[in-house]
């Protein structure tokens, strides 16, 4: 048995399987090797020992002391409510109407129900971005991939600073003597006028305005006189309209006005307010040194059975035209 000190005893392993002595002798062996290496950080067992049933049983997302697999850190140990959480994008960013918007982003024209179901798209593939991106993508951005990528309708779009944009357009859509809208925009602008009128049963009304005698004046001063007598009539026009009309250049000496919501007495009103001023102004001022002396002549047509498209109305207003400079000029005629 061999010599034992005093309060030693020899532990009997007979009685005991094979199998129980090695599972003795296996734990034994495994408690010397945790006391020897290094302890288990607290990270790594807090999962196991320290988590409640209820805990254990949750879903990953909903466990409330473990790490996160989508963080790390001080930030993924932080309770929930602490954690820094994207914030949601807005399913509509803008209110209607959604067409005016699509057409300032996208330069695409569409009806209203069509842009606001196409904006609702957009809305939802911004969000799909954004959780992708782990960041707001932008109404711009998700707007371009969306009509390039997921909807196409623009083939090859290009990034231009809006700024510069909106110069290109106003050089566009303007007239570079006076300032007024070319004649483009006022097509543009009749045309939209037409068809509100159509299905609002509005009214619209169009001047059409001529310096007379403008050739005449150009040929004696020479036209840089002639310039500055365009430039004063579109400052006057516009000095004596109101803030929905559209004051354009026709071509040449001709102007043209688009008064929305104007029935025919009310436009005769504004084109003799036009006129009396702009012969007042030519008669008692001088244009680049010179007294032109010039008057206006004007020509008044209203949508209505015998004017109900563009070329209807333009061709009234340009027939009163001609009927008042067929009587002397400096004077205001409707077609009737």
């Amino acid at each position: 048995m061999g010599e034992r000190g005093a309060g030693e005893f020899q532990v009997d392993e007979t009685g005991r399987s094979g199998r129980e002595r090695r599972v003795t002798k296996d734990r034994r062996r495994g408690s010397d090797r945790r006391e020897s290496n290094h302890r288990v950080p607290v990270e790594r067992r807090i999962g196991f020992d320290r988590r409640t049933l209820r805990d254990r049983r949750a879903p990953l997302g909903q466990r409330h002391d473990t790490q996160s697999i989508w963080g790390s850190g001080a930030e993924a140990m932080a309770p929930p409510r602490q954690r820094a959480r994207p914030s949601p994008v807005p399913f509509l960013a803008e209110a209607p109407p959604f067409a005016r918007h699509l057409l300032e982003l996208a330069h695409l024209e569409m009806s209203e129900a069509e842009a606001e179901r196409q904006w609702r798209a957009i809305a939802r593939h911004r969000r799909n971005l954004s959780d992708r991106l782990g960041r707001d993508a932008g109404q711009q951005v998700a707007t371009l991939d969306y009509f390039v990528n997921i909807s196409p309708r623009l083939a090859q779009p290009t990034i231009i600073e809006s700024a510069a944009l909106d110069e290109i357009e106003r050089n566009a859509m303007r007239d570079p003597l006076t300032g007024l809208f070319n004649r483009r925009f006022l097509e543009a602008s009749l045309k939209r006028e037409v068809e509100r009128c159509r299905r609002h049963r509005v009214m619209v009304s169009l001047l059409m305005l001529d310096l007379d005698d403008l050739k005449a004046t150009n040929d004696r001063f020479g036209h840089p006189a002639g310039d500055l007598a365009l430039q004063a009539l579109s400052e006057l026009t516009c000095r004596n309209l109101r803030a929905v009309d559209i004051p354009c250049r026709y071509g040449g000496d001709a102007f043209a006005v688009v008064l929305p919501d104007t029935d025919p007495s009310n436009a005769r009103v504004a084109a003799e307010r036009i006129s009396v001023d702009a012969g007042r102004y030519f008669a008692e001022r001088s244009v680049g040194g010179c007294y032109l002396a010039l008057t206006v002549t004007v020509g008044i047509a209203t949508y209505g059975e015998g004017c109900a498209t563009v070329e209807g109305l333009l061709q009234a207003a340009d027939h009163a035209l001609n009927q008042a400079k067929a009587a002397g000029g400096n004077r205001v005629i409707a077609e009737s």
